[in-house]
This record gives structure tokens, C-alpha cells and sequence, in this order.
């Protein structure tokens, strides 16, 4: 009976290890995203599917703060809701605005935030690059300390 016991103790750890909560990667990298996102931005350029500019760099201005992101352009601004998904790859976000939905990819890298989408209500791109690249991409830096 001696060789019993720690056989059911090691059986027990097992079980007990085996049930341990796991750790929720997706919410940490949700948070630690966001976080890095918070600031204000500056468009360095948006292209479109041909790889065209679009916009001219510092004409559009973006300011996260928490899950909220407001861009300027000139006196005019909207505000949307910002969501994250970063157990997506790519990861994904969507930005909600009063009656309007926009789904894309997103990347940070130092201090450049890239935004892909293929528009208003569309389903999110599956590159940044490529054959399945989004229709408009965002490049934006950190904006220098005023």
C-alpha cells in the first residue's frame, strides 16, 4: 500500500495542473496594443489599390484616447469607437461612427501605424500587401511632442 499514495499524489498534481486556469493572451495583447496606439498621429500617406497617394502627408490627424479615436482634418473632426482583435493575422480592428462601420487590418511598428481597409462595411482585407491588399492604406506616425 506504501507505493499507492505517492502514485495518487502525483496523479492528483497532474489532474489539478492539467485544470489550471489558462492565461488570456488575447486580452493582454488587446490592452498592449491599445495602449501603444494612445496619442495623437499624423497621416504620413494613404494609397490606393493602383498604390496611388491619395493624401497629402500631416492632412489628416488622428488622436486615440482609450477606446475612443477622433481625427481632424483641418477644423472639421469625427469621433469613432475602436475595437481591437489581435488574435487575428493580420490583426484586425473596427471603427464605429454614428450610422458607419469600418472594418480593416492594422499594424505597429515603432512608431508607425498602419490602417488597411477595403471601406465602409466591407469585410476586413487579408494583407497589407499582395493580391488581397485593401483598397485604402493609412500610414501614420507618432506625432512629435508639442
Amino acid at each position: 500500500m506504501p507505493r499507492l499514495t505517492p502514485l495518487l499524489i502525483l496523479v492528483a498534481v497532474i489532474l489539478t495542473a492539467g485544470f489550471a486556469p489558462a492565461p488570456l493572451p488575447r486580452s493582454a495583447r488587446v490592452a498592449g496594443d491599445l495602449k501603444e496606439m494612445q496619442g495623437a498621429w499624423v497621416l504620413v500617406t494613404i494609397t490606393g489599390e493602383g498604390g496611388q497617394a491619395i493624401e497629402k502627408a500631416g492632412a489628416l490627424r488622428l488622436v486615440i484616447e482609450g477606446d475612443r479615436a477622433k481625427n481632424y482634418r483641418g477644423e472639421m473632426s469625427s469621433e469613432y469607437a475602436l475595437t481591437l482583435d489581435a488574435t487575428k493575422s493580420p490583426r484586425q480592428c473596427v471603427l464605429k461612427g454614428a450610422g458607419w462601420v469600418c472594418r480593416g487590418i492594422y499594424s505597429l511598428e515603432g512608431g508607425c501605424l498602419k490602417f488597411c481597409t477595403d471601406g465602409d462595411n466591407a469585410e476586413p482585407p487579408g494583407g497589407f500587401d499582395g493580391p488581397r491588399r485593401g483598397k485604402l492604406l493609412f500610414v501614420f506616425k507618432r506625432e512629435a511632442k508639442r
